[in-house]
């Protein structure tokens, strides 16, 4: 662990009124001193990977083929195994597995499959899978006003946040995002992926990517208004996108993608049968072991989420929907939330506040698509400010820092109570800021902390104002400290720390020695 005096903090209070909601006033904390920021070092500038298909990869009967991890000059190999049976190698695995993508003519596709299967280096060999979007549409706008508190508390019309994700990568497996779109002031990564027609990220004609990416990013119905995002499109304007796609994505992302990288993954498929492999899910926990977080829907088929692929993969964070009463979101007839064990939390799936593709805005965001991204921002505020967490750490910190209060009766068996809460701590010092040189003798000061949060450790120490030496060490595992002050010693600062789900957050309290 290192060293919590060596760490300072981020604590940016942002607090915006939501659309159609009126802002509550807040009274200033005085004599409070905002907790010093903690700046990481910029990150370098991202190159620029592009993944473009070809068109002759686009139709065809499609494949994945999976090497053994052992085997050598794996690329070399793939084009040598599709040319020898008049196939052509779409997308080259490198980052989560061994393999590639093969499109077959579908005359004697058969045979060629059965012929591969039998090369010593090949571990599986699978047909293509399509995985549906998982949204539908939905009411009124509530989402980022019920994540920045405790479900028992009211709303309050506004969302208090203390990051903004700035520095992270938010990577959209989806339909593209709508570039044009001023929802998002242009916070594109230099990474792109597209291997569906148009062929242009950034033109989404299908909308849901924009759906998705204004939830997780957007700069008014986003949790992360300072991430960056990156168009990863494999969502056609009709129809469903292909597994091959969405693991080649996740490849791309796992082996070119900045860090801190957190993947949205607003798709997915009910699981049939007669499925032994699944090469999305295998590039999932190669992303993930690549220090790669990824989330995931839970799935809109009102099932059990451990019956919806990639839902059921434990190393990503699997989001279900609530709605408004906290209830499993229930859109229609025939769709409601995924639910059961699987789900690692539940986030706002009905009527949210989302962008649209044509430009504008609207309260129609629903189904686990548009829960899933919420989570997606609130990983990425807590990287923003430990950006070296690895994702089980940070899974661990969504399930512990979330609020009971659903209605648990309508989860579903096995289900969590567990509502997302976006951590959004603030920490303040109350105390003197002055003493009279005349005046040595016992003074107090307290933390004061905003917004909740897992607190398990306090520490305080009186130091000189350069940050070295301590004065009196006076360690005490409590919210306020006490220290017998002799004013000979000038001026000084009061130094507070506590360990957070982010690690240790440091604030420095100056206090001057002063004639009176």
């Amino acid at each position: 662990m290192q060293s919590k005096r060596s760490l300072s903090a981020i604590a940016v209070l942002a607090t915006i009124p939501l659309l159609a909601l009126a802002a509550c006033d807040r009274p200033e904390a005085t004599p409070f001193a905002p907790e010093v920021p903690a700046r990481a070092a910029a990150p370098a500038p991202q190159a620029a990977h592009a993944f473009v298909a070809r068109n002759d990869t686009i139709t065809g009967e499609r494949y994945v083929v999976r090497f053994n991890d052992d085997t050598p000059g794996h690329e070399a190999l793939a084009r040598s195994l599709a040319g020898a049976h008049g196939g052509r190698v779409g997308y080259v695995f490198t980052a989560v597995f061994k393999g590639f993508t093969l499109i077959l003519p579908k005359q004697g596709a058969e045979h060629a499959v059965e012929a591969i299967r039998r090369s010593p280096r090949v571990k599986y060999v699978v047909a293509d899978e399509k995985l549906d979007v998982a949204s539908v549409q939905g009411g009124a706008g509530w989402a980022l006003d019920r994540i920045d508190q405790y479900w028992s508390q009211s709303l309050d019309g506004s969302f208090n946040y203390f990051q903004t994700g700035a520095g992270v990568n938010i990577y959209v497996i989806d339909s593209g995002i709508q570039g044009s779109h001023s929802e998002f002031g242009g916070r594109f990564g230099n990474l792109t992926f597209t291997s569906v027609y148009p062929n242009d990220p950034y033109q989404d004609c299908r909308g849901h990517g924009t759906i998705v990416a204004s939830a997780a990013a957007g700069s008014l119905g986003g949790v992360a208004k300072g991430a960056t995002l990156n168009s990863l499109q494999v969502i056609p304007c009709s129809g469903n996108a292909s597994g091959s796609d969405i693991a080649s994505a996740i490849d791309f992302v796992t082996r070119y993608g900045q860090r801190p990288a957190v993947i949205n993954l607003s798709l997915g498929h009910a699981l049939a049968w007669y499925e032994a492999f699944h090469p999305d899910e295998d590039a999932i926990r190669g992303a993930v072991a690549s220090g790669v977080h990824v989330v995931l829907a839970a799935g809109n088929d009102g099932i059990n989420a451990c019956n919806f692929s990639p839902a059921r993969v434990a190393e990503g964070i699997t989001v279900g929907a609530v709605d408004q009463n906290g209830s499993r979101a229930v859109w229609n007839a025939n769709e409601s939330s995924d639910w059961g064990s699987c789900v690692d939390v539940w986030a706002p799936g009905s009527g949210t506040f989302v962008a649209r593709n044509w430009g504008g805005w609207a309260n129609d965001g629903a189904g686990t698509s548009i829960a899933t991204p919420y989570v997606t921002g609130t990983v990425a505020l807590i990287l923003s400010e430990r950006p070296a967490l690895t994702p089980s750490y940070v899974q661990d910190i969504i399930k512990s820092t979330a609020t009971g209060g659903l209605n648990y009766p309508t989860l579903g068996s096995g289900s969590p109570n567990r509502f997302l809460y976006s951590p959004h701590t603030q920490v303040t010092i109350g105390g003197y800021n002055a003493i009279c040189r005349a005046a040595s003798g016992t003074y107090t000061w307290t933390m004061n902390i905003l917004g909740g949060g897992d607190v398990r450790e306090y520490d305080w120490y009186i130091g000189y104002n350069d940050g070295n030496d301590e004065i009196y060490p006076g360690q005490t595992n409590a919210p306020s400290f006490t220290q017998y002050i002799s004013t000979s010693i000038g001026n000084f600062e009061v130094v507070a720390s506590l360990y957070t789900y982010g690690g240790w957050r440091t604030i420095h309290w100056p206090v001057s020695i002063v004639e009176c």
